[in-house]
């Protein structure tokens, strides 16, 4: 089956009109490219078949004989020339030269081309995989060959609107086609739910999964200025349609931190609804809790300096005068450094 000889203008200088022995039409340039190009490949020039060229490309005269070349190693482009004057490269495909592109040997769905697998392949097929068994001597097309992705497979049989769990998928390595659904290809995080009944050994995509991300939301009203804290908060898993990158996805991205605005039940938190938090002022009186194994004591004590959630801090113990280091963990309190 012939196949379309098809030319792109990918560059051209600038040039001036010459009366010359090429006359400069898009006809002319036709002929030259497709004579040569049979010359050079040892074929009739009737399985040279040429498309339309670009309409914004407009070939100039040329006073002298036009200079063609393969400029790289392959014979999938020509280089042509008009000394001093332009240059434009031509994309070409000899009409025939699919039907001798055939395979070698006996070729597995999934396994990936080689150059000694198929006479003549494409540069661009080195790499690939095979989207079907492929006979020795069997003509191969772009149709057959694809590009593989990591995606993620149902190990058995799950249902609509079920939580698909970690143990029921696997990792595995596939080729798709641009026909092929979105597959799903990261799962770091999230929680995949069917859409629809899977059956086992199903690649899992956007037509039969719903992808869940986490999200923090309050447990209750929070007004402006509230100081979080564990139980204020918790994960609620959102589709992925609904989700943007400027939710939070982790309770310990808000704990200790101060609300910027009332915050309802369950609605999720943004990056902009908090602000750190200024937990211990010096001078406050701390409550230092140092636990030891099973043992758990509170020691009165007062700050000498601001801290924010997190931060290590110099406290005094009040009865002995001690000083004492501790990490804030709340309004007024601290835990001991081990």
């Amino acid at each position: 089956m012939k196949r379309l000889l098809l030319i792109t203008c990918l560059s051209v200088c600038g040039s001036q009109p010459l009366a010359s022995s090429f006359p400069g039409e898009p006809e002319a340039l036709e002929k030259a490219v497709r004579q040569w190009v049979a010359e050079q490949s040892h074929v009739p020039i009737s399985d040279i078949v040429v498309g339309k060229l670009n309409k914004n490309i407009t070939i100039q005269p040329c006073d002298s004989p036009l200079d063609l070349s393969f400029p790289f190693n392959n014979r999938d482009t020509v280089q042509v020339s008009c000394v001093a004057s332009w240059n434009l490269f031509v994309k070409v495909e000899i009409a025939d030269q699919q039907s001798r592109r055939v395979a070698t040997r006996p070729i597995q769905r999934g396994q990936t081309i080689e150059e000694t697998d198929i006479l003549q392949p494409k540069q661009s097929w080195l790499g690939l995989v095979a989207l079907r068994d492929i006979d020795s001597g069997e003509p191969v097309t772009d149709e057959d060959l694809g590009s593989t992705t990591y995606v993620y497979a149902t190990t058995h049989r799950v249902t609509a609107g079920q939580t698909i769990a970690r143990s029921a998928i696997e990792k595995i390595k596939v080729a798709h086609t641009i026909d092929d659904h979105l597959p799903i290809t990261n799962i770091i995080n999230k929680r995949l739910l069917a859409k629809t009944d899977i059956e086992a050994n199903s690649v899992l995509s956007d037509h039969n999964t719903e992808v869940l991300n986490p999200v923090v939301v309050a447990t209750r009203p929070l007004p402006h200025g509230t100081i979080i804290e564990d139980e204020l908060v918790e994960i609620q898993w959102l589709p992925q349609n609904r989700f943007r990158t400027s939710l939070l996805t982790d309770l310990t991205e808000v704990v200790g931190l101060q609300t910027t605005r009332q915050i309802r039940p369950l609605e999720p938190i943004k990056r902009t609804d908090i602000t750190q938090a200024l937990l211990v002022k010096k001078g406050d009186a701390v409550t230092l809790t140092i636990e030891r194994t099973s043992i758990k004591i509170e020691v009165d004590t007062i700050a000498l300096e601001d801290g924010q959630y997190h931060q290590q801090i110099r406290l005094e113990n009040v009865e002995s005068g001690q000083l004492i280091r501790g990490i804030v963990v709340g309004k007024n309190r601290a835990k001991g450094i081990r």
